[in-house]
């Protein structure tokens, strides 16, 4: 109880760490299964609030995505979750690129660095582009 009264988890997330403490697989599958039948363990939720989370960190849908699918999250409930977001993508880009650097670099070597480090963080060619990134 007290893990998911920090953050939700995904299923693998509390399984890991479940099993870390050393208890047993069917005391984890016990676990998990009351702690979904009482709405505790909600993987569309964990999705929701891992991307609101994540966003505001500065990181964009790719990364976001590979590391959901890291924790166990169906790649359709990723997508799903991706669509139905409200996050603006051109605000959380420009936010990073403000944070980190002020502006794009005009200098050739310099934008290639902070264009590696914007696809680094998740961000695709084409959101880099639609902001100028070209």
């Amino acid at each position: 109880m007290r893990l998911l009264a920090r953050r939700d988890h995904s299923h693998q997330e509390l399984a890991n760490k479940l099993r870390q403490r050393r208890f047993s697989s069917s005391d984890i599958a016990t676990v998990l299964d009351k702690c979904a039948e009482h709405g505790w363990l909600d993987e569309p939720r964990f999705c929701d609030s891992y991307i609101r989370r994540r966003s505001q960190q500065g990181y964009g849908p790719q990364r976001i995505r590979a590391e959901l699918i890291q924790r166990g999250i169906d790649k359709t409930l990723i997508s799903d979750a991706l669509k139905l977001c409200s996050v603006d993508w051109q605000l959380v880009l420009s936010d990073c690129i403000q944070r980190r650097f002020d502006s794009l670099s005009a200098q050739r070597e310099e934008r290639a660095k902070q264009l590696r480090f914007l696809l680094y963080r998740g961000f695709n060619h084409d959101l880099i582009q639609q902001l100028g990134g070209n």
